[in-house]
């Protein structure tokens, strides 16, 4: 790994320092090459680029100094490191070797001990030196890599109306276009992998195999990241035949060599050519747009922008599918809800649907399962986050599955620490609002119509209809506290589409019309022997 060359007029110090050097057996030294005069040192310092020089101070026509002043001129990044040998007489030329960046001396004759101890310490400070390089190399090459990303990230992010903006942002990371046409690949990296955002050995790789000008100068292509961590080819190139020709082959080269040799896999899109500079913008949306389309593609298979254009707008999802789909899960029928998932997302079904309708159907599902998760103390999910690292259709049916036994299992637990009575109490509580059938009710706590009817009897002191209604007009009472709501507002939210209806009912059960009520007329003891009747039939 080291390599040292000795150099000294008298033969036999030479060979002897040499010999000593063999016997300490330094692992790291595998090479000792020997000179005995300065032009001899020169000549093999040029062709064997030693680590570590050690010469003698005296010799005759160049001396050590001069030599090593010789060497560090035809070496201006002085790699190389030098030890003097001096006699007891010879101070004051090492004072002078010091000055010129000579690391140690050793007085003749040195010891094995002194030997060893001066080349471990200077083979110490070459790898010190060495790793301080390697980390400013790193850190200055992150510096760079960070300032390109952001200000390409700037132009592809901001629809800029004038070119001259654009080049002086291109100006500022010094890179010039030569051509008028411009597309972009784009590679979103599967979650798994090893991440190609921080993988500085890809990053090299791809500077080193693809970033170049061919042989014709027509097409040119950097590669960076954007700020999600995919990587970006962007291409350069003189014809727009140039696309399908050879552009679109390349990405496939690329890909195969980035996938073969590094075990990754990948989402890969590529847009539609454009034509200027502000056409770089217009070119990354399109990329990413075509990315987005990665849920009905296989991993690897280039996503064309123009394949994605013209798919069709639609609601794919019915109110009546929406209330049905909350109504299985409130009757825990896996089975329907399982069938129903697999249709809704099926790759037949979907073909040549936009992504934004399909993300439109997963969004809905999810908010009901999102209302029944928070009623149970979950927090809300976040639907735009989550549909983006969903990879497939199939990852969508499992997503979506495995959201609905969250549900269902925290529904059970919810309903598995209260009577039945609480269940259907709790129930009507919150969907009095609604049109509530009390089969649809007795479905969903296992009991037959006629037998539910009996139990609710006995719970309540009321039939059903009767405990709806007492619900809903308590409600209405409260909300008809407040003289700035008006009486048709009342009716719709407590569950009454015809105000006239409600009146009637309202009038019938506290003898006074609603807006009676609403006006004034004190129905105190009224409602008081009222609620009396009611606790009386309770008990």
């Amino acid at each position: 790994m080291y390599s040292i060359l000795i150099v000294d007029d008298e033969v036999m110090i030479c060979k002897g320092i040499k010999s000593l050097i063999e016997y300490i057996n330094i692992p790291k030294i595998t090479k000792i090459l020997t000179a005995y005069n300065a032009i001899e040192a020169e000549k093999i310092a040029r062709n064997e680029i030693p680590n570590i020089i050690i010469t003698d101070i005296k010799m005759p026509g160049i001396n050590g100094i001069e030599l090593i002043k010789r060497l560090i001129r035809n070496d201006p990044d002085n790699h190389r490191r030098f030890i003097v040998l001096s006699g007891y007489d010879d101070f004051h030329y090492v004072k002078d070797a010091f000055k010129i960046g000579v690391r140690d001396y050793l007085l003749k004759p040195a010891s094995t001990r002194e030997l060893k101890d001066v080349i471990l310490k200077v083979i110490q400070e070459i790898e010190e030196e060495k790793e301080r390089a390697q980390i400013e190399q790193v850190r200055e090459y992150n510096y760079s890599k960070a300032l390109l990303e952001n200000n390409l990230n700037k132009i592809f992010n901001t629809p800029f109306k004038d070119e001259k903006t654009i080049k002086k942002i291109l100006d500022d990371i010094y890179i010039e276009f030569p051509h008028n046409y411009f597309c972009i690949g784009m590679f979103e990296f599967i979650e798994g992998d090893i991440k190609a955002s921080t993988d500085v050995e890809l990053q090299q790789k791809l500077n080193r195999d693809y970033l170049w000008t061919e042989t014709t100068g027509d097409v040119i292509l950097y590669s960076f990241f954007n700020y999600k961590g995919n990587l970006i080819l962007l291409f350069n190139f003189k014809e727009n035949r140039y696309y399908e020709d050879r552009l679109k082959p390349l990405i496939y080269e690329i890909a195969q060599s980035i996938f073969d040799s590094n075990n990754y896999k990948a989402f890969i899109s590529i847009s539609e050519p454009k034509k200027g500079l502000r056409g770089l913008y217009f070119t990354y949306q399109d990329a990413m747009e075509a990315l987005r389309y990665k849920i009905l593609y296989n991993p690897g298979e280039i996503i064309e922008y123009k394949h994605t254009v013209n798919r069709l707008e639609k609601h794919i999802l019915s109110e009546a599918d929406t209330k049905r789909f909350s109504k299985n899960i409130y009757e825990f029928n896996m089975r329907e809800l399982s069938n129903f998932i697999d249709a809704t997302f099926s790759e037949k079904l979907l073909e040549n649907v936009s992504i934004d309708s399909i993300k439109e159907s997963y969004d809905t599902l999810i908010y009901v399962i999102d209302n029944i998760m928070r009623d149970c103390g979950e927090t809300p999910y976040t639907p735009d986050e989550d549909f983006e690292k969903l990879n497939s259709l199939k990852d969508i049916r499992i997503d979506v599955k495995s959201r609905i036994n969250n549900a269902l299992n925290l529904l059970k637990e919810k309903w598995e620490c209260r009577t039945t009575d609480d269940i259907v109490r709790k129930y009507i509580e919150d969907n009095y609002f609604k049109s509530i059938r009390m089969a649809e009710v007795a479905n969903m706590v296992g009991m037959s119509y006629n037998y539910f009817s009996r139990f609710f009897r006995e719970a309540t002191g009321m039939n059903f209809s009767e405990y709806v209604t007492h619900i809903r007009m308590e409600k209405a009472r409260e909300m008809l506290d407040d003289p700035t709501i008006k009486v048709h507002e009342v009716s719709r939210k407590v569950g009454y589409e015809n105000p006239k209806h409600f009146t009637r009912v309202f009038k019938s059960y506290y003898g006074i019309s609603p807006k009676e009520y609403q006006d004034g007329y004190w129905v105190k003891r009224y409602t008081d022997n009222r609620e009396g009747s009611i606790n009386d039939k309770k008990a």
